[in-house]
């Protein structure tokens, strides 16, 4: 029966093509402009720790005075990352800040150049489960001794030294000599959620080297991110002052969640006591994607370019309904002739929807190849965000679909108008 409509679908759609084809297009031009906009959102807030995210929480704990306005209240205090850290409470856990440095090739191969990196406390590569091709992360105990070692990622790795094992090598890194002690493979995580930034800063290359925290205060490395400061501290960056750390936690179960948190408003408690901390205790842990909501990732350039697409979405379909109510009506003839000879209203009907979902598939590959190319002019943007913006299996289906859908919404009133004609009239005018 399905081969029969689907015959009936294409004669009909071949006998009226120029009007199937403006539905096509219609529906190809709506589609291809929204799902090129929900592309580029959905490739900015997907998951980007999808086995482990689930376990992932930041905590918030805020250390400025009741009455600050200023940012920084969810960052971390170097008096507050380093308690935390001794406390021990989480299954894994890491402070973190942004860092960039000025490396010096090997042997002199090339003139020195500036990379940026993160500037991690130990648990950072087990809490993330980085993905190591040699080597490993340096062990807590080197952190606290305040080792220069340093992990590099696997493009800079091949830039510095090609195939060769870098594990062991020297890397001169500003004014000092680091022990590279692992390799990365290409981890670039998008977004960077455990950088703490937002909007378009969330986005692109990611980290090319890890050096312990300690070590690079001690060497006075460049700190990237944002400082937000409610007081005066002799060191901004080792005082209770000032918000710029980011601090990151894994929980492996609903018991330690909620152990962890009884903890943080301990903690809190424990700080007012000592004249810290003097708002009222309200500790949380933001899972990972609320955490990334959080943030503002999408840009309101983007989400006003998604509420216009889907506006040019709905003026297609508005488009098809006129269309498509023409065409069924164009077929009253052959409608009413099948009625004559037995069809039921309920057989007209599917064989109108089944040359809707038809046009739907059309519209839908239309609607594919309008999107791959709406992806790459958004590619040629300067934006970090934008070369992000491709279009994989999952958002493929998703445009043929939402064509699918898109065209049998619009052919319901045109169906059930064409089949209230009366077969009888219509035969006699005819």
């Amino acid at each position: 029966m399905l081969r029969y409509y689907l015959q009936l679908s294409i004669r009909s759609l071949v006998r009226h093509r120029v009007i199937a084809g403006m539905l096509i297009v219609a529906i190809g031009l709506g589609i291809g402009a929204s799902m090129t906009m929900i592309t580029v959102i959905h490739v900015m807030t997907k998951d980007p720790a999808p086995v482990i995210s689930g376990s992932l929480f930041y905590p918030f704990v805020n250390a400025s005075p009741p009455g600050w306005q200023g940012a920084g209240g969810e960052s971390f205090t170097w008096a507050d990352a380093s308690n935390l850290l001794d406390a021990h409470r989480a299954d894994r856990q890491a402070a973190m800040a942004g860092g960039r440095a000025l490396i010096s090739p090997p042997s002199g191969r090339s003139t020195p150049f500036y990379v940026s990196g993160h500037l991690v406390t130990a648990e950072f590569f087990g809490m993330f489960e980085t993905p190591f091709v040699k080597g490993a992360g340096w062990t807590s105990q080197e952190d606290s001794d305040h080792d220069r070692v340093v992990v590099l990622n696997g493009e800079l790795a091949k830039k510095l030294f090609g195939s060769a094992n870098p594990v062991g090598e020297m890397l001169h890194l500003d004014n000092a000599d680091y022990r590279i002690v692992g390799v990365l493979s290409n981890w670039h995580p998008q977004p960077l959620f455990y950088g703490g930034l937002s909007g378009d800063y969330a986005f692109g290359e990611g980290d090319q080297f890890f050096v312990p925290l300690q070590t690079a205060l001690d060497q006075k490395m460049r700190i990237g991110g944002g400082m937000s400061c409610w007081g005066e501290d002799k060191d901004p960056h080792k005082g209770d002052q000032c918000g710029w750390l980011q601090f990151w936690v894994r929980l492996d179960s609903p018991k330690h969640r909620a152990e962890y948190l009884q903890f943080l408003n301990s903690y809190w408690s424990n700080q007012q006591q000592h004249g810290r901390m003097q708002r009222a205790a309200n500790a949380r842990l933001d899972p990972l994607m609320e955490r990334l909501q959080h943030l503002n990732l999408v840009p309101d350039d983007v989400s006003r370019q998604l509420f216009l697409a889907q506006l040019f979405l709905i003026v297609c379909l508005l488009n098809a309904v006129g269309l498509l109510l023409a065409k069924f009506l164009q077929m009253a003839p052959q409608i009413s002739i099948r009625r004559a000879l037995g069809a039921k209203k309920r057989d007209i009907l599917v064989q109108l929807m089944s040359e809707a979902a038809l046009v739907g598939v059309l519209g839908g590959a239309l609607g594919c190849a309008l999107t791959a190319f709406g992806l790459n002019l958004i590619r040629g943007q300067p934006d970090r965000y934008a070369q992000l913006a491709h279009l994989d299996v999952g958002m493929l289906s998703l445009t043929i679909g939402l064509a699918i859908f898109s065209s049998l919404a619009a052919a319901v009133v045109p169906a059930w108008r064409a089949c209230q004609i009366p077969p009888a009239l219509e035969l006699k005018l005819q």
